[in-house]
C-alpha cells in the first residue's frame, strides 16, 4: 500500500467536502506526499455555529475548523497542545456558559502564561502547555474576537451564549478580523500556526444562507434543517443574503403552488455568489478532482452552485471522480447513486466526472444502502468502479486505505498492481476501560479514528460511570460497541471487553490513552512475522503527549537513555498501551478479578511466561497516555501493595518469599521518600500487611510458577526491586527522588 501511495507524490488533489467524511481520505493521500486541498463552503448554521452566524452576520467557521483539525500534522512538535486548544469545546449546559466566557477573558488578560481566577481552568492550563508563538497568535485572535463580540452584544442588547461553543470557531473569527475580513488569509495564517499539512480553501467569501424547497412545498429554512429535516424530497437548493426563517416562504407554496413558489424564490430571494479567487486557482491547477464523500445537499451541491466553481471544473483537464456515499442520509433518502450522480451532471454539465466509485454493499443493497443502476451510465464516457468500501468498525463510512487504493488505481493504473489487499488482514479489537472521564474518552475515540489500519473494532467498557460517558459514546461514536456495567469493577471490566472482542489481537487502553495512527498497522505486521510467533504481549512505547516524555511504568523507568528506541524482552506490561493475542488469552486466562486494580498485568504476565510465551517492549508502536489526575489518591495505591502480597503468595516458590518480603518493604519506603508523602507510605504499608493477613484469597488460587521463571522476573527487578541496584540508582540520578509530581507512576 505504501508503494502505491508513493505514486501519488506530486499530484494536486482537490476534494469537494464538508466538515466530516473526507478527513481520512485526505490524510491517506497526504501521508505519502500528494498535495491535497479541501474545498469547503461555510454555510453551516447548526447549534452554536448558528448563534455565531446570527450575532456576527458572517459565514459559519465550523466546517473550516473541522478540516483544519483533521489535517494537522501529528508529527509536528507541540501537536497535541495545539490540537487540544483549537478543539476545545465547552459543555452544552447554558448555565455554565458564563464560565467559558470568563476562561476566554482570563486567557486574553494573562496572555496564557499564568492561571487566573475561577475554579474551571482547563483552558488556561492547556494554553500554558502550548508553544509560546502559537499561544501568542491564538490569544491575539481571541482578543479581537472578544472585542468584536462586545460591540455586537451592545448593538443587539443581549449577551451571547457560549453553551456548546467550540473555541476553534472563536479563534477562526478572530483571525478573520485580524486579516481584513478575509477567510482565505485567515486560513493561511491558521494553517501555519496549526502546522496543517494540506490546505483548506473556502469556496466563497460572500456571506450566504442555505435553504431548500421540498417537493411537498415545505421550506427547509437553514443548512441544519437541510441535513436533518429533509425526507429525500428536496426539489431545489437556494442561497439568501439574510436568514430566511422569518420570511415564511412555505406560505408561498400553499398560496400559489410549488412551481410558482419556486420561480418566485428564484426571482426575489435567491442570491447567487461568486467563488473566491483561491478556489478557482486550486481547481485550475488540480490533477484530480474528487466529489465527496460528504453530505450531498449541504457539502457538495452548494459548493457547485457558487458561480465559477462548476465552470472551473468543467474546463479542467483533471481526472474527475465522484465518490458515492455508502448509506442514505435524511436529504438523500430513497435516491439511488445514479440519481445523485445525475444531479451533479445537471449542475456542472457534461464532463462533470470521468469515474464513479460506488460501494458494493456487504448488505447487498439492504435498507439504507445506496444501490447503483449501471444502465443509467449506458452511452456515456463515465466509468464505474465498484468495490466493498465499507469500514467494518464504522458502518456507513468508507475504509480510507481501500478508497485511496481505488482512486490511485484509476489515476495511475500501473500502480494498482502494487496494492496489498486489506481484505485478509486480521481483525484487531481495541478495548478501552472507562470510568467517569467522559471528556478524556471523547478525545481518545477521536484520535482512534485516525488509525491507518483498516480492520478494527472498538469496544468501550463503561465501568459504572455516572457522568454520561456511555451516552456520549452512543451519540458521537455510533461505530463503537459500548458495554455498560452497573458498578465500578476495576480491571474486571477488561475481562468483559476481552469476552466481547472478536479480534485475533486485542489492544488495551485506559480512558485517558490513545494510539498513534500507525501503531496497530505496525503491530500487525510484526506479529504476523513468524519470528514473533511465541510473543504473547506487545507492550507499546507509552508517551505523555503534553510533556513529550516517556511515561514511567514498571520496566520503562529503568530504560537507559538509548534504550527506549529498542525492542527487548520484558516481564510485564501496562494496560494503558499494550496488546495481547486472543488465543493466548483463551489459553492462560484473563485478569484476576480479586485484584481490582494494580498488579493485575503482572499476575497475567507471569502466567504467560510460565506457559512459555514472551512479552516484548515494542517502541515502534506508540501509545499516548495523557495521565489524567482525576480519581487518584494515595489511599488508592494501598491496593497495589496488597496485590503485591497476593502475587507473591499466589505464584512464587516459598523460598523466595522472605527476600521478596524485604524488597517490597524497602521499595515502599523509597517511594514514600520519593513522593515526600507519609500518606503513600502509610496506605502502602497497611495494604501490604492486609494482603498477607487475607492470604486465603491468594492461596486458594495458588499456582506456583517454575523456579526459573520466578528467578527471571525477580532478576529483571519486576515485582520487587533489588536493594543494591535501587540505592545505586538513587545516588546516580537525583531526579529519582526529587520528582515532585506527587503521583506514582
Amino acid at each position: 500500500m505504501k508503494e502505491l501511495l508513493q505514486s501519488a507524490s506530486g499530484f494536486n488533489v482537490v476534494i469537494l467536502c464538508g466538515g466530516r467524511g473526507s478527513g481520512p481520505l485526505a490524510n491517506q493521500l497526504l501521508d505519502q506526499g500528494a498535495r491535497v486541498t479541501c474545498l469547503v463552503n461555510a454555510y453551516d448554521d447548526g447549534l452554536s455555529t448558528g448563534r455565531l452566524r446570527y450575532v456576527f452576520d458572517e459565514l459559519g467557521p465550523s466546517d473550516l475548523r473541522k478540516n483544519l483539525l483533521s489535517l494537522m500534522n501529528l508529527d509536528a512538535a507541540g501537536y497535541w497542545s495545539r490540537y487540544e486548544v483549537f478543539a476545545y469545546r465547552y459543555p452544552a449546559e447554558p448555565e455554565r456558559a458564563a464560565d467559558f466566557r470568563r476562561e476566554i477573558e482570563d486567557l486574553c488578560a494573562t496572555g496564557g502564561t499564568a492561571l487566573a481566577r475561577g475554579e474551571r481552568r482547563e483552558l488556561l492550563k492547556m494554553a500554558a502547555r502550548m508553544p509560546a508563538d502559537a499561544r501568542e497568535r491564538f490569544v491575539g485572535y481571541l482578543r479581537l474576537f472578544l472585542a468584536e463580540l462586545v460591540r455586537r452584544e451592545r448593538d443587539a442588547g443581549a449577551e451571547f451564549s457560549f453553551a456548546d461553543c467550540a473555541l476553534g470557531n472563536c479563534i477562526l473569527l478572530g483571525a478573520y478580523y485580524e486579516h481584513g475580513r478575509s477567510w482565505t488569509l485567515a486560513l493561511r495564517a491558521l494553517e501555519e500556526v496549526l502546522q496543517v499539512r494540506g490546505r483548506v480553501e473556502i469556496a466563497s467569501e460572500e456571506n450566504r444562507h442555505l435553504f431548500a424547497l421540498c417537493a411537498d412545498g415545505r421550506v427547509l429554512a437553514s443548512e441544519a434543517a437541510v441535513i436533518t429535516d429533509a425526507d429525500g424530497d428536496i426539489l431545489e437548493l437556494f442561497l439568501a443574503k439574510e436568514p430566511v426563517a422569518p420570511l415564511a416562504l412555505d406560505r408561498w407554496a400553499a398560496e400559489s403552488g410549488v412551481e410558482a413558489a419556486r420561480e418566485r424564490i428564484r426571482r426575489e430571494v435567491h442570491a447567487p455568489t461568486a467563488a473566491s479567487a483561491s478556489a478557482i486557482d486550486v481547481l485550475e491547477r488540480a490533477d484530480v478532482i474528487i466529489y465527496g464523500p460528504g453530505t450531498f445537499h449541504s457539502s457538495l451541491l452548494p459548493t457547485l452552485m457558487i458561480e465559477g466553481v462548476s465552470d472551473a471544473i468543467r474546463r479542467s483537464r483533471a481526472t474527475k471522480i465522484m465518490v458515492v456515499n455508502i448509506v442514505e442520509e435524511a436529504d438523500t433518502r430513497g435516491a439511488t447513486g445514479a440519481e445523485l450522480a445525475s444531479k451533479i451532471t445537471e449542475q456542472v454539465g457534461e464532463g462533470a466526472y470521468d469515474y464513479l466509485i460506488a460501494n458494493v454493499p456487504h448488505h447487498q443493497g439492504g435498507e439504507g444502502y445506496f444501490t447503483f443502476d449501471e444502465e443509467m451510465l449506458a452511452g456515456t464516457h463515465v466509468k464505474l468502479a465498484t468495490r466493498d468500501l465499507e469500514d467494518r468498525t464504522r458502518p456507513g463510512r468508507h475504509r480510507a486505505p481501500v478508497l485511496v487504493q481505488t482512486i490511485l488505481g484509476i489515476v495511475k493504473p500501473e500502480a494498482a498492481a502494487l496494492a496489498r489487499s486489506t481484505e485478509e488482514q486480521p481483525l484487531v479489537s481495541i478495548v478501552m476501560l472507562a470510568w467517569n472521564r467522559k471528556d478524556e474518552v471523547e478525545i481518545g475515540l477521536h484520535e482512534l479514528r485516525k488509525l491507518t489500519y483498516p480492520n478494527i473494532e472498538l469496544i468501550v467498557v463503561d465501568n459504572g460511570s455516572k457522568d454520561g460517558t456511555a451516552q456520549m459514546v452512543y451519540e458521537k461514536f455510533p461505530e463503537v460497541t459500548v458495554v455498560r456495567l452497573h458498578d465500578n469493577t476495576g480491571m474486571t471490566g477488561y475481562n468483559v471487553g476481552f469476552a466481547t472482542a472478536r479480534g485475533k489481537y486485542v489492544a488495551m487502553l485506559d480512558d485517558d490513552s490513545h494510539l498513534a495512527p500507525e501503531s496497530i498497522e505496525t503491530m500487525v505486521k510484526l506479529w504476523e512475522d513468524d519470528a514473533n510467533k511465541d510473543v504473547a504481549v506487545m507492550a507499546f512505547r507509552v508517551m505523555n503527549p503534553h510533556l513529550g516524555s516517556l511515561v514511567t511504568h514498571l520496566w520503562e523507568e529503568r530504560l537507559i537513555p538509548t534504550e527506549p528506541g529498542r525492542e527487548r524482552e520484558i516481564t510485564s506490561f501496562a494496560a494503558c498501551g499494550a496488546a495481547i493475542r486472543r488465543d493466548v488469552l483463551d489459553e492462560c486466562g484473563y485478569f484476576d478479578d480479586d485484584f481490582f486494580i494494580y498488579a493485575t498485568e503482572d499476575d497475567l504476565a507471569i502466567r504467560l511466561w510460565d506457559a512459555g510465551y514472551k512479552i516484548i517492549y515494542e517502541p515502534r508502536c506508540l501509545s499516548y497516555h495523557r495521565e489524567s489526575r482525576q480519581q487518584r489518591s494515595w489511599k488508592r495505591y494501598g491496593r497495589g501493595f496488597r496485590n503485591a502480597a497476593w502475587f507473591n503468595l499466589k505464584h512464587l516458590p516459598w523460598r523466595f518469599l522472605p527476600v521478596v518480603f524485604v524488597r517490597n518493604l524497602f521499595w515502599l519506603t523509597v517511594r514514600g521518600v520519593r513522593f515526600r508523602s507519609f500518606a503513600y507510605f502509610f496506605y502502602g504499608l497497611v495494604g501490604y500487611f492486609q494482603g498477607y493477613l487475607q492470604c486465603r484469597t491468594a492461596l486458594k488460587k495458588r499456582r506456583r510458577v517454575k523456579a526459573e521463571v520466578a528467578r527471571f522476573c525477580l532478576e529483571d527487578d519486576w515485582i520487587s526491586r533489588p536493594i543494591i541496584s535501587t540505592v545505586r540508582r538513587i545516588f546516580a540520578d537525583k531526579r529519582y527522588i526529587l520528582d515532585k509530581r506527587g503521583v506514582a507512576p
